[in-house]
């Protein structure tokens, strides 16, 4: 996260210092694909933390340090957050600041991931060799293909001349939620989303 500056408390008998707002934004991340210790650089083991950027979407937050040093903790809004409060906590711990923080922008609520089920049907082959395929899927919302939609990919796919349903499946789903598609063929995305006539089409970012 890009950061600001903070205010560092006012000590007994000196002239008060101004508080100072800190700032920082940061992208939005989906899931944790991979997540342990693996070999690094002489063998020393490193740990890391594998997700899936979404850089169009971003989080901000804003920390305004308490004018009387760290009596008072920090607090957070929306109350919910209550991670990004322990983030800061751990990252003030020890400086003798307190303050607000705000939290705002970054994934709209009930929105996520969107995984068609037609999509884990394509891919799903072996439970015991797509463990990490299985994790990816427990963070994701699996949408269920209705009839409404799976009429309209099939229509989708007679405009493009395709008989790739999933794809199909995708790009309508994608139309319907204002959602951006990530997608490793997005040529042949890019065909149906023409095919499709929507304004404004939706988005899409190769993986």
């Amino acid at each position: 996260m890009a950061a600001g500056r903070a205010a560092v408390p006012a000590t007994a008998g000196r002239e008060r210092s101004p508080v100072v707002r800190g700032r920082g934004t940061a992208p939005v991340h989906h899931g944790e694909l991979l997540q342990g210790a693996f070999e690094g650089p002489g063998g020393v083991p490193v740990r890391a933390l594998v997700t899936l950027p979404c850089p169009p979407l971003t989080t901000r937050a804003v920390f305004t340090p308490a004018r009387h040093g760290g009596a008072g903790g920090v607090t957070v809004r929306p109350a919910w957050r209550s991670k990004a409060r322990r983030a800061a906590e751990l990252t003030l711990d020890g400086t003798g600041l307190s303050g607000r923080l705000k939290v705002a922008g970054g994934m709209p609520l009930g929105r996520g991931i969107h995984v068609p089920s037609v999509v884990v049907s394509q891919a799903w082959r072996d439970s015991r060799r797509q463990v990490r395929l299985g994790r990816l899927l427990a963070g994701c919302r699996v949408v269920p293909v209705g009839l409404e939609t799976a009429e309209a990919a099939g229509i989708l796919c007679g405009k493009a001349g395709t008989s790739d349903i999933v794809d199909a499946t995708v790009v309508t789903m994608a139309a319907s939620l204002g959602a951006i598609i990530w997608t490793s063929d997005p040529d042949g995305i890019r065909t149906l989303i023409d095919a499709q006539g929507i304004k404004p089409a939706p988005v899409i970012r190769t993986v």
